[in-house]
Parts: structure tokens; sequence; C-alpha cells
């Protein structure tokens, strides 16, 4: 999908605070550290908002319990994974059709360059340019700027092939499967996945050669990640695995997000404090689908306010002329 790395970000940040959120429960805590890559994988799943519900309700009884199985751990941390890409879309979704309308409207094949921008910032800044795990220094290269040995190897010809393989893992994990032969299967998914074409080079030339207009106007402009903010000088300080109280979090929340980032963030922790709630017996399915905007239009109130100040700063720098 496109902003794979911001959607895994997300989580693993919101991830981070949940850990230190006295609103969180133990059980929730013990999921997250436990099965994290299960919630990484959770955090690149779509439909979050349609089957966390169903997912979530039967998993309240027996919630309390002194010990819960591994299984009940893995569902939890998939389903806290799908909160965090429900956030990021609630966040970015609105954001990206109004900083880049002509990809949009008429929609246009391939992933937006403002999400590739998005993607490259949060590598650097998430994920020290690839230093950090799950990524590495050569998830955004390509050809050429692969590390080391990697780049001799054929990219354009190897590409197809390895894309082949992964398309014939993933339909073997369909439902529609059964005995069916892969030619037949083949014929199935293209009536049930949603095409996308993903270009690695694109990554690489934004990350290696970043064109200044789409920074500015894809980052800088929006202000989509900012490093003083106190969430995320936080949040730094928990990446490069050092500790915190629960009293730094209560402090760095305490002022509202000012950047994009920060604020997908912190909807993300506040989706994990509702799932939370409502595990506990605290709140039923109504308030749990309000705290979590399930179903919801990708419209927040927050957003629609960045879009105004954003249209008001341009404004002014401009004089008010196009």
């Amino acid at each position: 999908m496109s902003e794979h790395i911001t959607h895994v970000a997300v989580f693993e940040d919101a991830a981070r605070l949940a850990l230190l959120s006295p609103a969180v429960h133990p059980h929730l805590k013990q999921a997250l550290r436990s099965a994290w890559p299960v919630g990484v994988l959770g955090s690149v799943t779509r439909l979050g908002d349609q089957h966390t519900l169903p997912v979530l309700a039967p998993l309240r009884q027996g919630f309390t319990a002194p010990v819960l199985p591994a299984r009940t751990l893995r569902l939890l941390a998939f389903t806290l994974g799908w909160r965090a890409h429900n956030a990021a879309d609630r966040q970015w979704k609105p954001v990206y059709r109004y900083l880049q309308p002509e990809h949009y409207v008429p929609k246009q094949p391939g992933v937006s360059d403002v999400t590739i921008y998005h993607d490259v910032a949060v590598f650097k800044e998430v994920y020290a340019h690839g230093r950090r795990a799950p990524m590495t220094p050569g998830t955004l290269a390509f050809g050429p700027s692969l590390p080391g040995p990697q780049a001799s190897l054929p990219t354009l010809a190897l590409e197809p092939l390895f894309g082949l393989m992964w398309q014939r893992e993933l339909l073997r994990l369909q439902s529609f499967a059964g005995q069916d032969s892969v030619s037949q299967r083949f014929a199935k998914a293209k009536s049930v996945f949603e095409p996308l074409e993903v270009d690695p080079a694109r990554y690489a030339e934004a990350y290696h050669r970043p064109d200044p207009v789409r920074v500015q106007k894809y980052l800088v402009a929006p202000n989509f990640y900012d490093a003083d903010e106190p969430l995320l000088v936080l949040l730094e300080r928990l990446r490069q695995g050092g500790a915190a109280a629960p009293d730094a979090l209560l402090k760095s929340r305490r002022p509202p997000p000012r950047s994009q980032y920060a604020e997908a963030v912190t909807r993300a922790l506040v989706y994990t404090e509702a799932c939370s709630d409502y595990l506990c017996g605290t709140i039923d399915d109504d308030v749990l689908t309000d705290r979590c905007d399930l179903l919801r239009p990708h419209k927040p109130p927050e957003v629609a306010e960045f879009l105004r100040q954003y249209e008001k700063a341009r404004s002014t720098k401009t004089g008010g002329e196009e």
C-alpha cells in the first residue's frame, strides 16, 4: 500500500506511548510487548474500522483474568495495529487530496507524490535513515543506491520474479483459495484485490534526490513533523531505548500537537485507551464506536483546522494571489 512506512511508524510510536499510559490495561501492554510484529502487520492492514468491534467484543469476557492466552494477545496486538492504521488514514487522507488534488481527482494510477514524501520523512525522522528496525538502510534504496553487494543485483529483472512469488504466497492465505489451481486463484483475485502499482525507484529518488518544491509543499508548509515538540522529543528518547515515567507522557500530551505526525500518533493512542476501557467493561459498543471513530468519514475537525491554517499561511505569503 502507499504510505506503508508511515502506517508502521504511527503504530510503533503509539505503542511506545501506550506502554507508558496509565489508561492502558496491563494485558494490552503485555500484548504489545509479546506480539509487537503482529501489531505491525495490523498497522498495514485495511478495513480495521469494520472489524475492530467484532474482534474485541468476544474478548471482553475473561479479559481481566490473571493470564491471557497467547492467541488472545496476538488478536489484541493486531487490533491495536488496525486502530493505528485508521488513525493515520483519518489524519492524512483529506490532507493528501488537498495537497495534491491532481492525483486524486480524477484518481490516477500508482501512489501520489505526497504519500512518498511522507514515507521518506518518516524513514529519516522515526527510523534514523533505516538504522532502526524494522527498516534497514536499504529500504529506500534502488539499483545503484543499494548498499554493498546488493548494488550489483539486476534489480529490474528480479523485481517481477519476487513480485510473482509474493503474490503466490498471499493467494495461498486467501479463504477463497480452497483446492483451486494457482491460475484459478489469480482469476478470482482480480475481483477481490485492489490494484496498486508501487514504484520503488520513485521512493529512492525522493530519498536520495528530494525535490525542494515538493519538500516545501508536502512537508515544511503543512508542518508534517516537528522534532522539537514535546511529544516527539519524548518519542525520540524512547526510540533510542531511553526510559521515561508516565508523568513524562502526561506532560508531553498537555500542549496540543503541533505537527500532523504528532496528531496522528496522539489519535492512535486515544484509540488504544478506548479499546482498553471497552475490554475492561467501562464503556459499551456505542461509546467505543464513537471514541474510535469507527466507520466515520476521514474528515476530523483537527484536519479541517489544519487546512484552514495552511490556506491562511499560504495566502499571507503570496499576498492573496496564486
